[in-house]
């Protein structure tokens, strides 16, 4: 599970800080890697490899899409489409979304900080 605290400017010019929550369980996991049938690690190194640029875009944007979700007061991690929806359409996603595009080292930290931890 990761927490990112992200920052930015929202559409009005008010900054904000707003705490976030990513993370990919053991099903989800299986699902991605049947999804690439290189691997994760495998696909994503090629995409480098490669310097294909769209795919690690969207590499990166179906990580980031999985891996996000709410966390209840109880402690509990919610995934719904709704909530993702307004994610997607959020300045907070566009920050995140640049910040992993722009920095391989964030991204390789975000990578491998969503994954299941066994």
């Amino acid at each position: 599970m990761q927490k990112r605290v992200i920052k930015y400017t929202d559409y009005d010019g008010v900054p904000r800080e707003e705490n976030h929550f990513f993370n990919i369980s053991k099903p989800e996991l299986i699902r991605l890697e049947l999804e690439f049938p290189a691997g994760l690690e495998a696909t994503i190194n090629s995409f480098i490899a490669n310097e294909d640029k769209q795919q690690i875009m969207h590499f990166f944007e179906r990580l980031i899409f999985t891996a996000f979700g709410i966390r209840t007061p109880t402690g509990q991690f919610i995934k719904t489409e709704e909530a993702l929806i307004v994610f997607k359409n959020s300045k907070a996603y566009e920050t995140l979304f640049m910040e992993l595009l722009t920095d391989t080292q964030k991204a390789i930290n975000f990578f491998e900080a969503v994954m299941p931890s066994e």
